[in-house]
């Protein structure tokens, strides 16, 4: 992977720039039959709450998004989202783009 981003930071590197080193994790994008078992896991209890998942996504999908929930979420959502500094959906909303005149 950092054979492929090398050629690029060379094109982007500004000298006397200071810059912050970061990065990224990417988690969950192995194929299933490259997972690293746990040792210690119980697969049985792992496959049912795969299982498990897998059927509260597709009711999800099918009735809508809350429609089944984890009881640990609440029943009573006692808070809302403050929205007076909500960001502009500019990646997903044809509307939000701002216009240049």
């Amino acid at each position: 992977m950092l054979s492929a981003i090398t050629p690029k930071l060379r094109g982007i590197f500004i000298p006397g720039r200071r810059y912050k080193k970061s990065g990224v994790l990417f988690f969950g994008l192995e194929s299933e039959e490259n997972r690293q078992i746990d040792l210690f896991a119980d697969t049985a209890r792992e496959e049912k709450d795969d299982r498990l998942s897998k059927a509260l996504d597709k009711i999800n999908a099918k009735y809508g998004r809350g429609t089944i929930f984890h009881l640990s979420e609440g029943v009573a959502k006692p808070w809302q989202m403050k929205r007076e500094m909500l960001t502009p959906s500019y990646t997903t909303s044809w509307s939000q783009i701002p216009l240049v005149k």
